[in-house]
């Protein structure tokens, strides 16, 4: 996945990241066990003030990048009135199976400074030799077919260039430093049940088309497509330059738990812009609109929760690439297809300019427990993703029209969460979907996907 779909620990996990984490911290003379429930005795992990920390090894999965290992560390800063927390740093050393590395540093501040302000910011570096690129619009197969008669076309006929020509036909690699920084003020009282924020941000991406390696042992480092790709035919040179894109946007929440709610909604829109004018190479404009909701299936009792999100994101103009398979907002996700967006579906396997998706979650807290002063729950998710991805606005009626694929891609599947001090969640999911030929896909990642 594209690294700007991360996101600090509050809210949504990073996309394509995960670990487990220890998270001890001071506390306030309590009741005894016996005088009190943990609920009361301790209260909500955030009402007690005291430094959370964490530094353990980090371990995820996806199939379109495997196996992912390394370090996360998280340091929590409680002041005993702010929820989910005052302040949190997240550090992130990520390395895959596939050569995929993400590294990141980032600060969640809520009330920055003591004013009504929560600023979100990280800088990072992303590296990955095999994004997906099946082509645009709603009809892409990533048909293996179509890639050996490519290979037959170029003249390779070697056993092992065939294996590298075939395994890179539908793949992107590049390399991406980046920074990004959203301002959220709250408009509204602290008291109120809903908060309502106004949300100003940048982000900027530093594209490399190419690998640090030199394969083709010319002396030089490969910064360019792969030869004979899809990409290459479409893009010959890659794309390289720097992306900087602004955005502004309105924030509605109301739910009452942030990193895994049972009860309320949220909604934000935005708009995004990137041009010359303010440092880009690309030029496009775009907007989002991401609703969510969560509804206690059982009046009275939320341990079973039917949750929502629903997300519709339009561009004019002509983004990278690797730009075009993500949302905007608070939380910029990558699809339609993998980790975040269309779980069982190969990562960002249909691109286009217009985005409708949907998913919904049935999510069971089966078992709540403590441990010395540590909050522990068990949760087992079901879910269901769907999309509908048109190239442009033009061509809203293309999922219709071809003839490929379904109207609706659907993936499906279950999930089993653990939570630790309630910010803390760590996600095994397992989708399949019918136009993956309902190959298992499972995802180790952090958070609630929404």
């Amino acid at each position: 996945g594209h690294p700007a779909e991360t996101t600090t620990v509050s809210d949504a996990a990073p996309p394509q990241t995960t670990a487990t984490s220890t998270s001890t911290s001071t506390a306030s003379d309590v009741a005894s066990p016996e005088e009190k429930p943990v609920e009361e005795k301790l209260g909500p992990r955030w009402t007690r003030p005291g430094f959370g920390f964490g530094g353990v090894p980090a371990i995820a999965y996806n199939p379109d990048a495997g196996f992912q290992f390394g370090v996360v560390g998280n340091i929590y800063d409680y002041d005993g009135k702010t929820a989910p927390y005052k302040n949190t740093v997240h550090l992130l050393i990520l390395v895959s199976t596939k050569l995929v590395q993400h590294h990141a540093l980032s600060l969640d501040s809520v009330n920055f400074l003591d004013l009504p302000v929560r600023l979100n910011a990280e800088v990072g570096y992303y590296e990955n030799l095999g994004e997906n690129y099946c082509g645009i619009g709603p009809g892409v197969t990533c048909d293996d077919d179509t890639a050996k008669v490519a290979a037959a076309k170029e003249g390779v006929t070697d056993q092992t260039a065939l294996d590298a020509f075939l395994r890179h036909y539908y793949a992107i690699p590049y390399i991406e430093p980046y920074a990004q920084a959203n301002v959220r003020l709250r408009l509204n009282d602290a008291t109120s049940p809903t908060k309502i924020e106004a949300l100003v941000g940048w982000r900027g991406d530093d594209f490399i088309p190419g690998t640090i390696f030199d394969d083709n042992h010319d002396g030089k480092l490969d910064l360019f497509p792969y030869p004979g790709s899809l990409y290459a035919r479409d893009f010959p040179g890659g794309e390289p330059g720097f992306l900087s894109v602004f955005q502004t946007g309105l924030v509605f929440d109301h739910r009452d738990n942030e990193p895994s709610p049972r009860r309320g909604w949220y909604a934000e829109g935005t708009l995004r812009g990137s041009h010359p004018y303010v440092g880009s190479a690309w030029t496009y404009a775009g907007a989002d609109l991401n609703l969510r909701g969560y509804v206690p299936v059982i009046p009275g009792n939320d341990r079973l929760v039917l949750a929502m999100r629903f997300i519709l994101d339009g561009i004019v103009g002509t983004p990278p690439i690797v730009e075009l398979a993500n949302t905007a907002g608070t939380t910029n996700y990558s699809g339609y297809g993998g980790s975040d967006l269309g779980r069982g579906i190969r990562g960002q396997r249909y691109l286009g300019n217009v985005k409708l998706l949907e998913q919904q979650e049935l999510r069971w807290h089966f078992y709540e427990f403590d441990v010395a002063g540590q909050e522990f729950g068990l949760i087992a998710n079901a879910f269901l993703d769907a999309g509908y991805v048109a190239p442009d606005f033009a061509h809203l009626d293309e999922p219709f029209r071809q003839t490929t694929q379904p109207v609706l891609p659907l993936g499906y599947g279950g999930a089993f969460l653990i939570s630790w001090n309630q910010n803390f969640i760590v996600r095994l999911d397992v989708a399949v979907s019918p136009v993956e030929h309902d190959a298992i896909s499972p995802y180790i990642t952090l958070g609630q996907s929404f």
